[in-house]
């Protein structure tokens, strides 16, 4: 079926690099896309489009979220860029800046509430203080944790 309103994918990321061969994969695939440099949510909160009642936000991220101890233990990883993969606090700073710019975007818009959707992966050892940190941030949030093809938590998705 056809959207009323074609969805409208915004793409961020703050590698440039990144950006870069993001933008290349969308032209292969024939994707529409948006792309933007900045922190995670900080490009969008100035979009218009996204102050009006009939617009619905998903994020998904796949941030960095593995600790340095991890980084250094697995050497099947140590020729990918750091800066993708490890981040501080139990590899879940980046998650909870994400969270609390989430939380400032749910009251941003003059109109009101955005609906918004999110789906983080995460590391199967992250699942419980993830939910902490979703339960700190977004309170009245509804998690649901999806398992991996190995049968680990993979993929927090908050509602």
């Amino acid at each position: 079926g056809q959207f009323i309103n074609p969805p409208k994918i915004i793409a961020i990321d703050v590698s440039k690099k990144a950006l870069c061969v993001a933008k290349k994969n969308a032209q292969k695939h024939n994707v529409e896309t948006e792309f933007l440099h900045g922190n995670l949510l900080e490009p969008i909160f100035q979009l218009s489009e996204l102050r009006t009642k009939n617009t619905e936000l998903i994020i998904t991220a796949n941030l960095p979220y593995i600790t340095e101890q991890q980084f250094k233990q697995e050497p099947s990883i140590q020729k990918e860029p750091k800066l993708a993969l490890v981040a501080d606090n139990d590899g879940l700073a980046l998650y909870e800046e994400l969270l609390k710019q989430i939380a400032t975007f749910h009251t941003y818009p003059p109109s009101g509430r955005v609906p918004l959707s999110s789906f983080l992966e995460i590391d199967p050892t992250q699942t419980d203080k993830i939910k902490i940190l979703i339960k700190k941030y977004l309170p009245e949030s509804n998690i649901e944790v999806k398992k991996d093809l190995a049968g680990l938590d993979r993929l927090v998705i908050i509602k």
